[in-house]
């Protein structure tokens, strides 16, 4: 019951924190869905533009995520290819395809880094639903990787 309450916290929290333009939360939700393991960005607008020097095109999303995210299946790398991203007026929804995974992997490594060098106080909560859980972990400067057994 504990542990529903704070995921029902943390889902209102996060969920406050991407409509408030001045908390600097980015937001990752990896699914495994029709077959297809993909991951949807939701990042900051502004912070973003600044990391990439305003030049916004699929190769310089596709460089930046290559360089400030990863992610390991049962210690193989996955590749993370755009495949889709819109411009809203305060955020950047990016759209990626996992590829390289496990079906149903024991273990999941993450390194994020997403704007952490642009802002001390960054975070990026990264939430999990694969083999019927939901996870949800937050990295900022202090926690940079997570790695989550199932």
């Amino acid at each position: 019951m504990k542990v529903k309450r704070l995921l029902i916290l943390m889902i209102g929290l996060m969920a406050f924190a991407l409509e408030a333009h001045d908390l600097k939360i980015a937001l990752f939700d990896v699914r495994y869905e029709g077959g297809q393991m993909s991951c949807f960005v939701r990042v900051d607008r502004v912070e973003f533009f600044k990391a990439l020097d305003n030049t916004v095109t699929n190769q310089s999303i596709q460089s930046y995520v290559a360089n400030h995210f990863t992610m390991q299946f049962d210690e193989k790398k996955a590749s993370l290819a755009v495949l889709d991203y819109e411009l809203l007026p305060d955020f950047i929804e990016i759209e990626l395809e996992v590829s390289d995974y496990i079906v149903r992997p024991k273990q999941i490594k993450v390194i994020n880094t997403f704007l952490l060098d642009q802002m001390e106080e960054q975070e990026n909560v990264v939430r999990f639903n694969l083999n019927d859980k939901t996870r949800s972990f937050r990295l900022n400067n202090e926690r940079k990787e997570t790695l989550v057994k199932y």
